[in-house]
């Protein structure tokens, strides 16, 4: 996804190290070999930012990505399309029954939808409840959980229905809008840029 990964040992190792950690780093706007040496001893979640891009220190690796302004947009979702290509691509369909689940495919009770379907990255406060948990649980703390970095984060989208979340994509549904026993209109949604793994 953009984001070059660079091991903190291997930098740690390498002599001259001011002199590597120049080099290597001089090409993305990092000039300051000292503030590179005070980086790879911090702790994570320190990072630098250049003109044109982020170094971020996360766990046992640097994590280098171009800056890119944050997507604050809301993409509203044609059900009735078959496939919608919004920053990334979803497939509806109808399904007779609820086949198993993966981490790009999601089978929803089409009737719990409300407000139809909507793509958005997270926001400050946003919350779900995580399927088979009991109660809700907050993004930030379901990615701190995950021990997610701020470029996945940033990158992360929601599938929602309002203000619901229905969907962490590639991660986990939510409770309120499974398939039930008494589902009569069960809603397949294909995560098609997702490789699965």
């Amino acid at each position: 996804d953009g984001i070059i990964r660079v091991s903190v040992s291997d930098l740690a190792n390498l002599s001259p190290k001011d002199a590597y950690l120049y080099e290597l780093f001089q090409p993305y706007g990092f000039t300051d070999w000292v503030a590179l040496e005070r980086l790879l001893e911090g702790t994570s979640g320190k990072q630098l930012i250049s003109p044109n891009y982020i170094l971020l220190k996360d766990r046992d690796h640097l994590l280098l990505k171009k800056q890119s302004p944050g997507d604050l947009k809301i993409y509203e979702l044609d059900l009735q399309v078959s496939q919608t290509e919004a920053p990334i691509s979803l497939a509806f369909s109808r399904a007779s029954e609820r086949g198993p689940a993966s981490r790009n495919v999601l089978y929803v009770d089409r009737e719990t939808l409300k407000e139809g379907l909507q793509l958005r990255k997270w926001r400050k406060g946003d919350y779900f409840y995580p399927l088979g948990m009991d109660g809700r649980q907050k993004i930030s703390k379901y990615f701190k959980d995950r021990k997610f970095n701020r470029f996945e984060k940033e990158s992360q989208w929601l599938l929602c229905s309002g203000e619901d979340i229905v969907w962490v994509l590639g991660h986990r549904a939510d409770e309120r809008f499974k398939v039930r026993k008494d589902t009569t209109q069960i809603l397949k949604i294909e995560w098609k840029d997702s490789e699965e793994t």
